[in-house]
């Protein structure tokens, strides 16, 4: 069942939307428990397209759309959705039952076990907050070496030099894990199939088709060649779609 959030449920969210924009969000929510998905969708991306974006507007969105069997902008919205918020359940829930509904061939090939658990390390803070300790611990570094250089004859104390190995640690971890994002986000650019569409082996509708796309399948994207796109599924197959086929996250 796909489900739908209720504003006066989401703290968050009240925060984000004041005014008009949370009045259309209720509007928005009214039609569609009205069932008149239509009126629905059009009134949440008006509330995107005014900039008041939130993960819970996403997530009706892509509830409203896959309602009316639009299952490719369904899927659009719930990845732009979690990109804001990776880890937002009741996105990450209705994708799943999506990605059901669809009944795509194509699997997922899961990264092996340490990249797993190295990605959601990294993901355990916000990146901001990462910056953060960074700056932190470069700071405690320049204190102790200025408590060097201001008393060098003195012997350092014990505390001193527990926060230069703290922040000397702290700072190289800091830095590999904002390295490690900076990495993801800049290599996996992706994009969602908004029709069914045909997979080719090169980049020309005469190349040798080599499979089936569904609407609401994600791809990464690797190359761009105008009017075609080089992609990698998640079964890490590759091969050539019409850039008018796709919409990057």
């Amino acid at each position: 069942m796909i489900r739908l959030f209720l504003p006066l449920l989401i703290i968050g969210l009240l925060s984000s939307l004041q005014g008009q924009g949370l009045e259309l969000f209720e509007a928005a929510n009214a039609a569609y428990e009205a069932r008149d998905y239509g009126k629905a969708i059009t009134q949440y991306q008006t509330i995107i397209e005014e900039g008041n974006i939130s993960p819970e507007v996403y997530h009706n969105l892509g509830n409203a759309l896959a309602q009316t069997q639009q299952y490719g902008p369904a899927m659009l919205a719930y990845e732009r959705g979690l990109k804001l918020q990776p880890n937002h359940p009741a996105l990450i829930s209705d994708k799943n039952y999506l990605k059901d509904v669809i009944e795509s061939d194509i699997f997922e090939v899961p990264a092996f076990l340490p990249v797993r658990v190295w990605r959601g390390f990294c993901r355990l803070l916000p990146a901001n907050l990462w910056v953060l300790l960074q700056l932190l611990s470069l700071g405690g570094i320049v204190y102790y070496l200025a408590q060097i250089w201001l008393r060098p004859s003195k012997i350092q104390p014990d505390w001193l030099r527990l926060l230069k190995r703290v922040s000397v640690v702290t700072a190289i971890l800091c830095t590999l894990v904002l390295t490690s994002l900076w990495y993801q986000y800049r290599s996996t650019q992706s994009a969602i199939v908004m029709n069914p569409s045909v997979l080719y082996s090169g980049p020309d509708s005469r190349s040798e088709a080599i499979g089936e796309m569904k609407a609401g399948e994600k791809v990464k994207i690797i190359e761009d060649f105008g009017d075609w796109m080089k992609v990698e599924l998640l079964n890490l197959d590759e091969g050539y779609l019409m850039t008018s086929e796709l919409e990057e996250i």
